[in-house]
């Protein structure tokens, strides 16, 4: 059994210390911790020997903490500190006593689903160590077991999360957990092993450490930012650069005589620019330069799911997101200006915490 502690131990260091992810330094973006508290069921199990019979036990509690990162859209990978105590009920169809503990340490790979719905689901698997411990167990076969061992240790997770804002989410899953087989010793020396296996059901809070701060903050065009209090923003009162004047369209081109809104839209909880918002902000670009526009505003929506102070965030990351990808087409950020609206101005009309992708947006309107 312990052949199989070496193999566990290099899987876990892969994941951790992959030099293709350890030499990118984007990887500490997305920089998490949490902790979650739960209850224990362990199945029954079988030790083995004159001293064994099947051990059944009650149900108890559980606990993990873990720290982790994000390292794609989807895909996260942590490492967690579990606890997991139980007592003992019955050995070999006697009444028992005792208490069994397994405390692991597990290297964690997650894959989250963004389904554009207000909770995000998740499955995962680890492997690890785990220590088990049998604290003053009997009667194995007339005598006692005070040990422990250290074993490998494997799990399945199975959850969703919901965001209570950038920084905070709370989440509730299943774990399967399992080892292999554990050696023990009675007190009057006779050996027997057994494994150890349960379903936990937890919940927790989950903390991301560098997420966007924002807090209801505007860009002001040059880099600095005004506290937004009315859902609208201050005109700059330095003079804005204009964007560089393409060439003079062909005769042909039609006058720029009305104003034109353009809408870039986006997933559920998300500030990601879509393949359909590139489409859009390639129609903005072309329709800037033949109108000659020397600025442009952007002004970010969210429908009413979540917290309105979160809304206001978010609203600001997506009209960010949207000026990000103007920039990379050539224009200067100081003729760019954000605005957030969080869910202030609905396109669409909602109650509160209703789900509505219509007004969850950007909108670019060209004077």
């Amino acid at each position: 059994m312990r052949r199989t502690h070496f193999a566990t131990f290099t899987l876990a260091s892969f994941i951790f210390a992959n030099p293709s992810i350890a030499a990118d330094p984007s990887w500490t973006d997305g920089l998490y911790g949490g902790a979650g508290l739960g209850v224990n069921s362990p199945r029954d199990s079988s030790a083995s020997g004159t001293s064994g019979g099947t051990v059944e036990f009650g149900t108890g509690a559980a606990g993990v903490v873990f720290v982790g990162s994000k390292i794609s859209d989807n895909l996260r990978l942590e490492a967690e500190l579990s606890h997991r105590s139980t007592g003992i009920d019955t050995i070999a169809n006697t009444s028992a006593s005792g208490d069994a503990k397994a405390t692991a340490f597990m290297a964690n790979a997650v894959l989250d689903f963004d389904l554009d719905l207000p909770i995000t689901p998740y499955v995962g698997a680890g492997v690890g160590m785990a220590r088990i411990s049998l604290d003053n167990a009997s009667p194995f076969g007339g005598s006692s077991i005070d040990g422990t061992d250290t074993i490998t240790a494997y799990q399945g997770i199975a959850g969703a999360s919901y965001a209570l804002s950038p920084q905070m989410s709370i989440f509730a899953d299943y774990r399967y957990f399992a080892t292999g087989d554990a050696d023990f010793t009675t007190a009057s020396g006779t050996a027997t092993s057994m494994d150890y296996s349960s379903h936990s059901a937890l919940a927790g809070l989950r903390i991301n450490f560098n997420a966007p701060q924002q807090s209801g903050m505007l860009d002001d065009g040059d880099g600095n930012a005004s506290t937004n209090t009315s859902g609208a923003h201050a005109e700059p009162t330095t003079p804005v650069p204009e964007i560089a004047e393409a060439p003079k369209p062909p005769a042909h081109t039609p006058a720029h005589t009305m104003a034109e809104t353009y809408v870039v839209n986006f997933a559920f909880n998300k500030a990601d620019i879509t393949e359909d918002g590139i489409a859009i902000i390639e129609k903005i670009v072309h329709a800037v330069k033949a109108a000659k526009v020397t600025r442009l505003v952007l002004t970010g929506h969210a429908d009413t799911t979540g917290p309105a102070p979160y809304n206001m965030d978010l609203s600001i990351r997506r009209a960010e997101a949207v000026k990000t990808s103007l920039l990379a087409f050539g224009f200067h950020k100081n003729s760019i200006r954000v605005i957030g609206k969080g869910e202030t101005d609905l396109l669409v009309p909602t109650a509160d915490n209703v789900y509505e992708p219509k007004n969850r947006r950007v909108e670019i309107v060209l004077p």
